[in-house]
């Protein structure tokens, strides 16, 4: 809120030129009001003068002013930042002040007394970067000796001031003037160091040629004044008793700021690219020291030492990745200017969120209310890494197993191989510090996580059934094959299983059980990416869902016999289970399992077996066609090509063996109607 109007003035000006009157807006702490807007009142204590816009981008009224009335309007702008500087021409060689008041709020402020004066130096800057002044780098001046000869009226040069003139120069420092270093004056002879008060006797040899010198203003340290010249010993200009008047003049107030910030991130090794050393990860604290440099990039040791302590505002650009998040720079951004000591200034909160490598940048708008704004960039900064990988639990699939036969009652056979309806895929996220994805890890080569780097352990047991001696858990074998590893979105990894897996029950003789349901879990044990940036909550515990039952089960043949000229000889065979006492027909098995005679071994003496194949139906296969040779005896059928699953441990072998079953032929079946038959003897 507006409290007051700081009005600084030279103290002595000529009526030949327009004096320099700043005028800014203050807050109840004495600092700048940079949002200020008001519309102001100016007026000088004499009730003469005119007024015109020297830099501002607000409106001054009336424009040109003309009245000499010493009565104007300024409305300022938003581009003011508060602050203005306005001429005040004035052709009365008189004392005078100049008020300023808010027409709304009615607060005020008024300068010290200005002396306009027939006979005066000017100060003017005839340096290429105009009243731009930067620490470390010398600024063209023009001295002129300005009189106003009284009896045409007319103003110039006083050309009597010609050669080597001893003068007096101080500095009068303004209000917000942080006391630096003082500047170095050159006039044509030895440099002087321009003092803060009016010197007892001559300081400056200034080397005139008709009326005006060129000066060179050295300046080492950041400031704002005004420069004071004061003439009373020479003579150049006389009273009527040849008694030397004072000729003085001053500058404007001249702001002299930093050239540029230096920005340094402490223990940063500069990465150019995805490849570069790693600096620390997204969310964790840096330090950065920013120092105010002169052009001779030296410190301006005064920095942060005004009134109104000028600070820094610190952003970011982000280098790589290109086209990235931008991220997010917190901590101590608006850095004030109390903190800076000797020019220089560390900040010890710094963090950026994001993955990849950025340029910080450092920013004071207008130094002391005065454009152009100082800035500076520090060189890459990074490489940003995550802080660490979770796995997002709402995005977890947990996979389904899918039974091998859904016909009926859904079953997969002890021993057979159980494929994934759904693979299990977890979502890998790439977080920062505080938790949050950074988005840039899956962009421009800074993912540094592949496959391999995901560690997982698969199941060897159920998790629940017992061996049938309840010594152990059933054993189970996985087949694995490779992960894959795939950008969901930007900084999400999507880890799923192969649909090639299979996991199987093995198929023991202690694993001849009553059905039950799959019980497995799989875990994600660890992630380590190549920048050693590893996973946290893990391990991550993964459930399919297992909607069937494991049964064990087997190929049974049954013998077959019959006579020797039959036409065929049928020899059934089905799918059996263990029910937990004594295996029976697996109905269940209804068109899941298919058959071919190609794989059936053995003796064929006294048959020949039919070609067939088929699909087993309600768990009843076949039957085999054998179509007899004629000749009477047994003859013995092998099913070798068949799957472990429909082994079994035929007669108590120590060992899984294939089903057989043996023909018999010359036997005769009998009438159905006979209960016994025995032959008797003839005696």
């Amino acid at each position: 809120m507006l409290d007051q109007f700081l009005v600084e003035a030279p103290a002595n000006a000529s009526v030949c030129v327009p004096a320099d009157i700043s005028i800014r807006a203050l807050d109840s702490s004495g600092n700048a009001l940079s949002d200020y807007e008001g519309l102001v009142n100016l007026q000088t204590s004499s009730g003469r003068g005119n007024w015109s816009t020297s830099s501002g981008l607000g409106t001054l009224a009336p424009d040109p002013h003309t009245t000499n009335d010493g009565s104007a309007t300024y409305q300022f702008a938003a581009g003011d930042n508060g602050e203005v500087m306005l001429r005040l021409a004035n052709a009365s060689a008189d004392q005078l002040t100049v008020s300023v008041t808010d027409t709304a709020e009615g607060r005020s402020g008024a300068s010290e007394a200005i002396a306009f004066r027939e006979n005066a130096f000017v100060v003017s800057v005839t340096d290429s970067q105009g009243n731009d002044f930067v620490a470390q780098r010398d600024h063209s001046l023009l001295l002129e000796a300005v009189r106003r000869d009284p009896v045409t009226g007319r103003c110039g040069l006083v050309e009597d001031y010609d050669g080597s003139i001893n003068l007096k120069a101080w500095l009068d420092r303004s209000a917000n003037d942080p006391g630096g270093q003082a500047p170095v004056l050159g006039a044509g002879a030895d440099p002087t160091s321009v003092p803060d008060s009016q010197p007892a006797s001559g300081n400056l040899i200034v080397v005139f040629a008709g009326g005006e010198a060129g000066m060179v203003w050295r300046t080492t340290d950041v400031g704002q004044y005004t420069l004071n010249v004061r003439d009373d010993s020479s003579g150049m200009v006389v009273d009527l008793d040849g008694n030397p008047i004072p000729v003085v003049g001053a500058s404007a107030q001249w702001t002299v700021r930093p050239d540029r910030f230096a920005l340094d991130a402490a223990s940063n090794l500069e990465a150019s690219n995805a490849l570069g050393p790693v600096f620390v990860a997204a969310g964790e604290t840096f330090t950065a020291t920013v120092t105010a440099l002169g052009a001779a990039g030296n410190p301006t040791v005064s920095y942060g030492g005004e009134a109104d302590p000028q600070g820094i505002q610190i952003s970011h650009s982000l280098f790589a990745p290109a086209g990235g998040d931008p991220g997010m720079l917190s901590g101590s951004v608006n850095l004030p200017g109390g903190v800076f000591e000797a020019g220089e200034a560390t900040v010890a909160d710094l963090k950026f969120s994001e993955v990849g490598i950025i340029r910080l940048r450092a920013e004071n708008p207008a130094y002391l209310g005065v454009s152009p704004p100082v800035t500076g960039e520090s060189a890459n900064v990074g490489r940003f890494t995550p802080a660490f990988f979770d796995i997002d639990p709402a995005a977890t699939i947990d996979g389904t197993l899918e039974a091998t036969c859904d016909a009926g009652t859904a079953f997969t056979y002890t021993g057979q191989p159980i494929s994934w309806f759904q693979a299990p895929d977890v979502q890998i996220r790439a977080l920062n510090r505080d938790g949050a994805v950074t988005r840039n890890y899956t962009r421009g080569g800074f993912q540094k996580l592949d496959a391999s780097g995901v560690s997982r352990t698969l199941p060897v047991t159920d998790d629940a059934r017992m061996l049938a001696d309840n010594s152990v858990l059933v054993p189970v074998t996985y087949d694995a094959n490779p992960a894959t590893l795939d950008v969901v979105e930007p900084g999400i990894l999507r880890y799923g299983f192969s649909l090639a897996d299979a996991v199987t029950y093995n198929k023991l003789e202690a694993t001849r059980l009553a059905p039950f349901s799959p019980d497995l879990t799989l875990s994600i044990d660890a992630i380590l990416d190549s920048d050693d940036v590893a996973g946290t909550g893990l391990p991550a515990l993964l459930s399919p869902e297992s909607p069937f039952e494991i049964r064990y089960g087997r190929l049974a043949m049954q013998n077959a016999f019959g006579p020797e000229n039959i036409a065929s000889l049928e020899m059934p065979f089905r799918s059996e289970y263990w029910n937990g006492v004594r295996f029976e027909l697996n109905t269940a098995d209804n068109g899941c399992t298919a058959w071919s005679t190609a794989g059936i071994t053995g003796t064929d003496n006294h048959h020949t077996l039919q070609p067939g194949s088929g699909t087993i139906s309600g768990g009843i296969g076949g039957p085999l066609q054998l179509t007899p040779s004629g000749s009477q005896g047994t003859d013995t059928l092998t099913w070798e090509m068949i799957p472990v699953w429909f082994k079994d441990f035929w007669g108590s072998s120590a060992t899984l063996e294939n089903p057989s079953a043996t023909a018999t032929f010359g036997v005769y079946r009998g009438n159905d109607r006979i209960i016994y038959w025995r032959e008797v003897p003839a005696n």
